[in-house]
């Protein structure tokens, strides 16, 4: 009998294989020469099966990841028979990573299962008073809205999982950036930072939350597409573990400005964060700190993340990375992204927060600061209405606040 991946069929693409290539991969290729080898991201074309091959709802993860191996596993060979080297695939998307000469882009794009061939490229970090802004001190004091039973994870630096502010409630879920260590420390400080602004027990915005902790950059703050991406699909292979998990933040991007949703251009990204979104789990990503005034950075301009910029948490505040002094609350920060694809903004400017090695740092801030705000009264709203579609968080938060 046929194997299940000579049963896919595909929709047609009339594409040319060029137009396959991303476009930021052809700047880099025109620049570096033919002889350059480029690491990149490869997302397949979803296949489309008959009807009578359809799974119930039950078995459909054990199902997809035999049907996207079966696919990964037919286009790696075709791919490393073009040149593609260190071909790494995730286990639940279509998606693969590998090292590409640039003379062979075009031979690569060629294999029709290919949807886009992109340049794998490098992600920063984006550097409790701002609870009262957002009335999420009234939401746990006044209503119980601790994120008890809520889980959220942090994809950023690792964080210093024996601050005493997270004791008990630390789920280390891994490292993926290259960096020594298995993600339970954290040498930049700013994972940690993150943490304690939504899951701090002294100040956090749900201090009885589980923290999920994810280093996907560095102990300088850098990470690759790909190390993000494998730390997404871990997650999501995992959701259900330790509690389970209930929402996502990153504080991290790069790239833009983008003032339309940019799912075309990160098709790896968009069909993570959709299937997250579909799950229930709602996915916050800082919208940049490059004071773009016509678009944000990536991801955050994918239409299934909600997108978090900057604002000021109390009047007469001073932020560092802005002159002068903001004048009342709630005024959008200097340095703060914006653009059509935004959709909420937090708390920032000199955050109080947690350190590594027990410590605290007064003035944390940046879109990295508002994000976790954001990410944390998610977990409060959803410790009180478990069953709140991640569709419908986002729209709460967007429409009132």
């Amino acid at each position: 009998p046929p194997t299940l991946a000579e049963r896919m069929t595909f929709a047609p693409d009339w594409r040319t294989p060029a137009e396959k290539v991303h476009p930021t991969l052809w700047e880099e290729a025109l620049a570096r020469g033919s002889e350059a080898v480029i690491p990149v991201i490869m997302t397949l074309q979803e296949p489309l099966l008959p009807e009578r091959h359809r799974v119930p709802a039950a078995a459909a993860d054990a199902y997809r990841v035999q049907s996207v191996a079966a696919l990964a596993h037919e286009f790696a060979a075709l791919a490393q028979a073009r040149g593609v080297s260190g071909i790494r695939a995730l286990s639940h998307f279509p998606v693969l990573f590998g090292e590409v000469h640039a003379r062979d882009l075009v031979r690569l794009a060629g294999i029709q299962q290919l949807r886009t061939v992109r340049k794998d490229e490098t992600r920063h970090a984006m550097r409790v008073q701002g609870g009262a802004l957002m009335n999420a001190t009234n939401l746990r004091n006044l209503h119980g809205g601790s994120g008890a039973g809520r889980g959220v994870a942090i994809f950023d630096t690792g964080v210093d999982v024996a601050h005493p502010e997270f004791a008990g409630r630390a789920y280390v879920a891994g490292n993926y950036s290259g960096s020594p260590g298995n993600g339970d420390t954290d040498v930049d400080g700013h994972g940690t930072a993150c943490a304690g602004i939504s899951l701090g027990s002294s100040g956090g915005m749900a201090p009885l939350a589980k923290l999920w902790t994810l280093k996907v950059l560095d102990d300088d703050g850098s990470g690759s597409d790909s190390a993000i991406l494998s730390a997404l699909n871990a997650v999501y292979a995992s959701r259900a573990q330790f509690g389970g998990v209930h929402a996502l933040s990153l504080s991290l991007g790069g790239g833009g400005p983008h003032n339309s949703d940019c799912d075309a251009l990160l098709p790896d990204y968009a069909a993570v964060f959709n299937a997250f979104v579909a799950a229930g789990v709602p996915v916050f990503v800082a919208s940049g700190n490059e004071e773009f005034l016509n678009g944000i950075a990536e991801p955050a301009c994918l239409s299934a993340a909600i997108s978090v910029g900057a604002v000021s948490d109390s009047a007469g505040v001073v932020d560092p990375a802005c002159p002068g002094t903001y004048p009342a609350p709630d005024r959008i920060l200097c340095y703060s992204n914006s653009g059509i694809p935004l959709d909420i903004l937090a708390p920032s400017a000199c955050a109080s927060t947690t350190a590594p090695g027990g410590a605290y740092t007064s003035c944390f801030n940046g879109t990295s600061a508002a994000t976790p705000y954001a990410a944390g009264v998610a977990a409060q709203i959803l410790s009180l209405l478990p069953t709140t579609t991640a569709a419908q968080l986002k729209n709460s938060l967007m429409s009132t606040g």
